[in-house]
């Protein structure tokens, strides 16, 4: 009797472990249905001071809790005055949702050889596996060899 017991509790525990176990993927599966990041991209306008051929730009996008879901890093050349640069492609590293983006931020890095001072607008566009975008832009940004890095909020 006692070891029908135990059977009938190891059955009905296993059960419940079963049970469990679909709506645990179902709630995965639902959290991450909708829109979701499957690109990005930056551009950049120089404004009245070049960015010189060799110094290094790394742009950071990063969601509300600080997770970086794209990014690149490149010499990408010389920036002269009064120039467009771009549009550049982003790597995707996190394909979070469109909602995790707000309240998170875009960061921009120079790493220059020597002294250069750089002064941009910079346009990010955020583009989602729905076709939807989120656009984000920052102007009057300046970076120099003692001012490497600005952030900018992503509404």
């Amino acid at each position: 009797m006692l070891r029908t017991i135990v059977i009938r509790a190891m059955a009905v525990a296993a059960a419940g472990m079963l049970l469990a176990a679909p709506a645990a993927t179902a709630t995965t599966a639902h959290a991450r249905s909708g829109d979701h990041l499957n690109g990005a991209l930056v551009k950049f306008h120089t404004t009245d001071n070049d960015k010189d051929g060799d110094s290094h730009v790394t742009v950071f996008v990063k969601e509300r809790d600080g997770t970086i879901a794209a990014r690149i890093d490149n010499d990408f050349g010389r920036f002269p005055d009064n120039s467009d640069n771009g549009p550049f492609n982003l790597d995707v590293i996190d394909p979070a949702s469109r909602d995790d983006f707000a309240g998170g931020e875009v960061i921009v890095r120079m790493d220059p050889k020597g002294h250069d001072t750089w002064e941009f607008t910079m346009y990010v566009e955020l583009q989602f596996d729905n076709g939807r975008k989120k656009n984000v832009q920052s102007e009057n940004l300046r970076l120099t060899q003692d001012g490497r890095q600005q952030s900018f909020p992503i509404p």
